[in-house]
């Protein structure tokens, strides 16, 4: 009976030992883990030197094709991102982006309204993706650009032949709010002579900002 409750002793001594050396250990991978998962999250929010600049492609849609330039740069430490797209008339778009090095991959997120995301081509230094907007994807090459837009000599060819100054209709900005409660905004035209009323048409403008100048 002795040399059982010995033994027992004995026995429950070496298995609180390998308890504790399981519990050390776990604690030790959960530390590795969580290193290593703060590694890679602050390299994929690290914009590499060698993609710093302007970037430009164009994708065709199903309403034309379509110009986006995305301008990368990095100001005292701090990434910029900004998109283009001229044939909405918009500028200077405010985008976040995502590098991870190790696989050469890049997403460039326009919040709310669609993302690029491409793998980066070191040695053509192309990077060849998708746009992907509301469920639907859009192949996109991305190449190195010098060229510079000047916003101030992007004009409809319409604007020409009116007169901003003397617009033969009424304009006012009015809001509501929706069933669900959500406030919409937006501009209500309507001509100066009421007699002249005789069909309303409600434009509706695309995602993003919008110039709404259509």
């Amino acid at each position: 009976s002795f040399s059982f409750h010995t033994y027992f002793s004995q026995a429950k001594m070496r298995l609180s030992s390998l308890c504790q050396k399981y519990i050390v250990n776990t604690s030790r991978t959960k530390k590795n883990i969580n290193m290593l998962f703060q590694q890679n999250f602050s390299r994929l929010s690290t914009l590499n030197y060698d993609l710093v600049g302007n970037w430009k492609g164009v994708t065709t849609t199903d309403m034309g094709d379509y110009e986006f330039i995305f301008r990368l740069n990095k100001t005292e430490g701090v990434n910029e991102a900004k998109l283009d797209i001229p044939a909405n008339l918009a500028f200077n778009l405010d985008i976040t982006n995502e590098l991870d090095e190790e696989n050469n991959n890049i997403k460039l997120t326009l919040t709310g309204v669609g993302h690029f995301e491409g793998i980066v081509d070191k040695e053509t230094m192309k990077i060849n993706g998708k746009w992907v907007q509301s469920g639907m994807e859009y192949q996109l090459l991305l190449e190195p650009t010098d060229e510079e837009i000047e916003q101030s000599t992007i004009k409809r060819t319409q604007m020409d032949t009116i007169d901003l100054n003397n617009l033969p209709y009424h304009s006012e900005e009015v809001e509501f709010k929706s069933s669900d409660d959500v406030t919409l905004s937006g501009t209500f035209t309507f001509p100066k002579d009421k007699n002249d009323l005789k069909t309303t048409c409600i434009l509706l403008a695309g995602s993003g900002p919008h110039t709404r100048d259509q």
